[in-house]
């Protein structure tokens, strides 16, 4: 493991991984949204997820995001799931035992990040869970309560658990964060558990129409994917070559915005497109020719154009619909990440 990406499993992240071929080296992390998987309206939470999971040949981390900020704008679905267990924390708990006979589901304890840490909880949490699985993951934010979290989590992980530092968009070589980093890799050395850093490496306010098109993207900082083992990591995260969605509506700008970050690995940095006008079909009419014309496409060869399935798509017929092209953004991240790790 050296990659976590941070998806929230919905249809166009869904979408992605169902096509991209992942090795071991890279371990999703998925945030369930709401309660049936994809956009079935049969089955329920149990059946649909454990259908979809079959996918998964290695080892994937599953998370309930009680740290999402939900307000009533939010998409019905993903409001109504959510605001149940940030009142009922233990119903997390209940849905992993339901997807316990997937062999390749790891846990992740993780806690709202909006409100206070009840101390203890993930003692509680874990002794449960351990009943039925053998591998835990546990996930800290960079908030007031690390401290106790981390005591918390010092006292029950075990070797080959995982230890996920989640420090939202904050600059990794913020000085502050050194002290943070040493007194995980204590625990990594006492315990034998593993650790990793997630960050959001594109700053999740960027707005496409305000980019530079063809130009690189300042607000998007990569580096952590040469730095996580200088810290003591044993990997990265981030958010799959997308930003990091503060809310979920069902309504989008009222205004068409057709933009694309297109993520270049020679460089380790992203290239900004966006549309000429407010006009969807500027994807196909404008960002699709200059990306396949652009210095970005040659540098990473015909091979990876063949096999990734984002620049296939990108090649052939990728529509006008901005959830296509976050698919595509998705999967040539994440087969790019295959090739460079």
């Amino acid at each position: 493991m050296k990659y976590v990406p941070v998806l929230r499993y919905r249809k166009e992240e869904r979408g992605a991984l169902q096509s991209v071929q992942l090795s071991q080296k890279i371990m999703p992390l998925l945030e369930i949204m709401k309660e049936k998987a994809g956009q079935v309206r049969n089955g329920n939470f149990q059946s649909t997820h454990l259908a979809d999971f079959t996918q998964f040949q290695h080892p994937f981390l599953v998370d309930f995001p009680l740290y999402f900020h939900v307000v009533n704008s939010t998409t019905a679905s993903i409001r109504d799931f959510l605001r149940t267990l940030k009142v009922n924390p233990a119903q997390r708990l209940t849905y992993f035992e339901q997807l316990s006979s997937n062999p390749n589901l790891i846990p992740v304890i993780s806690y709202n990040a909006e409100a206070p840490y009840v101390p203890n909880s993930y003692v509680s949490d874990e002794n449960r869970l351990r009943q039925t699985f053998n591998r835990l993951a546990f996930r800290i934010f960079e908030n007031p309560d690390f401290n106790t979290v981390l005591h918390d989590i010092n006292l029950v992980i075990r070797p080959d658990d995982i230890l996920l530092y989640d420090i939202g968009a904050a600059p990794h070589t913020q000085p502050f964060l050194q002290a943070k980093y040493n007194l995980l890799q204590q625990t990594k050395a006492r315990k034998g558990c593993r650790t990793v850093i997630i960050r959001s490496a594109i700053n999740p306010n960027i707005i496409f129409n305000r980019l530079i098109d063809g130009g690189v993207v300042l607000d998007a900082d990569n580096s952590l994917l040469n730095a996580y083992s200088t810290y003591g990591f044993d990997a990265f995260g981030d958010f799959a070559g997308i930003r990091k969605d503060h809310s979920i509506t069902d309504g989008g700008p009222e205004d068409p915005s057709p933009g694309f970050l297109f993520y270049c690995a020679t460089n380790n940095y992203f290239i900004g497109y966006k549309g000429r006008t407010p006009d969807w079909n500027e994807f196909t009419n404008h960002i699709q020719p200059s990306v396949i014309n652009s210095q970005t496409w040659r540098n990473h060869g015909p091979i990876h154009h063949q096999n990734c399935p984002g620049c296939q798509r990108i090649s052939s017929n990728p529509g006008n619909s901005a959830g296509n092209w976050k698919r595509i953004s998705i999967q040539h991240y994440l087969h790019t990440m295959e090739e460079v790790l």
